[in-house]
């Protein structure tokens, strides 16, 4: 996805202040001081640019408005992609993973980390085999109820 916009910006931009192709961070690598440390960082720059008047410090990508909607367009047509793709996977899992952090005999202390993922179309198709199971049952049990003496 982000090669996919990084790419589309290449084609549609200008690049200025660098020889360079452009680049994307990873954002999802990115803790919050990381990313707060990399805004100040990106503001300091800016305020410094701005005092000394000069050409510009960091590398500014130019898109016009055509660019614009040729990336809108780009990302509208890969978005039920994407999300196919990436966000209802077609597995469930669970893991756990724990480190000891005294070794054996004596790992009475760990880190744990648990991870679950259920997929939603899944999960979804579950709960109406559970839900229509269940209307089943009472359906029976209301055409031949138990309770009844035999005729």
């Amino acid at each position: 996805t982000v090669q996919l916009v990084v790419e589309t910006l290449a084609e549609v931009g200008t690049l200025e202040g660098t020889d360079h192709p452009p680049k994307a961070l990873y954002w999802d690598s990115l803790e919050d001081a990381q990313g707060e440390a990399y805004a100040a960082q990106v503001s300091a720059f800016d305020r410094l640019e701005k005092a000394l008047g000069k050409e510009a410090l960091w590398p500014v990508l130019h898109v016009d408005a055509d660019g614009v909607a040729r990336l809108t367009r780009m990302l509208s047509e890969a978005a039920p992609i994407i999300r196919e793709n990436l966000l209802l996977p077609d597995i469930e899992y669970s893991a756990e993973f724990s480190i000891p952090i005294i070794p054996e005999p004596f790992a009475f202390m760990q880190l744990t980390r648990r991870k679950e993922h259920a997929d939603a179309v899944a999960s979804m198709g579950c709960a109406a085999l559970v839900a229509l199971t269940f209307l089943a049952v009472i359906s029976w049990l209301l055409v031949n109820p138990p309770w009844l003496p035999g005729k």
